[in-house]
């Protein structure tokens, strides 16, 4: 009984130490999250990197352009022969 016991408490202990190397983690992420919002770089909440607000326009326009290629005609039919005197 007294190694189950001695057992919990260590256990204890090293969730304790865990707690608080997961809360360091977390201000870390933090921390270095401001310093990109201070250089400009915004980043989604998982990590992903935003291209500049000015820019973000630009990205969709140009993705749905990118969407539309496949909806154009790559040449223009060739002109229809007509009768002469029509």
């Amino acid at each position: 009984m007294e190694a189950l016991a001695q057992s919990e408490g260590q256990l204890r202990e090293k969730v304790s130490v865990l707690e608080e190397e997961k809360q360091q983690l977390a201000n870390t992420i933090t921390h270095l999250q401001d310093l990109l919002t201070s250089l400009g770089i915004h980043t989604t909440p998982d990590g992903h990197t935003l291209p500049p607000p000015s820019d973000r326009h630009a990205v969709s326009t140009t993705a749905k352009v990118e969407g539309l290629a496949d909806r154009f005609v790559e040449s223009l039919p060739h002109p229809l022969a007509l009768p002469e005197g029509s």
